[in-house]
């Protein structure tokens, strides 16, 4: 039995929403050079319409939902085992400035300055204001369990 072949990004979107400029090869080079991933990546502008078409639209998304620091905190903590603490100074003000706030970056941002006996600097670091808030304040400064 002879297989049809099928362009899967056409197989995935109904015939009538599929846009008039898209061809076998348009863009699908543009995105990869590997001919087996070329047939399952295609960009396809297309607007579906569910009154026109009963047939399902198959879409798969995937995004960041908030920035993950863990890489660039690896690289800090290497620049600072290392010994390059003036590398390690100026990898934090220019990819984890935005994540002083974070406890964790924070505190080996400072044990960064100590370490390297930037004693002045390590003075001058100012907490943020949740810092230490780990929860719900008991009155009383009470202990959340009682024996």
């Amino acid at each position: 039995m002879a297989e049809k072949h099928t362009d899967t990004a056409k197989a995935l979107v109904p015939t009538s929403v599929h846009p008039a400029g898209i061809s076998d090869g348009s863009q699908a080079s543009a995105i990869t050079d590997d001919k087996s991933k070329v047939e399952k990546r295609r960009a396809v502008d297309a607007v579906h319409d569910p009154s026109v078409s009963m047939k399902d639209i198959c879409v798969q998304l995937e995004i960041s939902i908030e920035d993950d620091p863990r890489t660039d905190v690896e690289a800090f903590s290497r620049f600072k085992r290392l010994g390059r603490f003036n590398d390690a100074k100026e990898f934090f003000e220019t990819q984890l400035e935005l994540y002083r706030t974070t406890p964790y970056v924070f505190v080996q941002y400072a044990e960064m300055l100590f370490a390297a006996g930037d004693f002045k600097e390590f003075r001058q670091l100012v907490y943020p204001d949740d810092f230490f808030h780990t929860g719900p304040a008991l009155p009383n400064n009470e202990l959340a369990a009682s024996f």
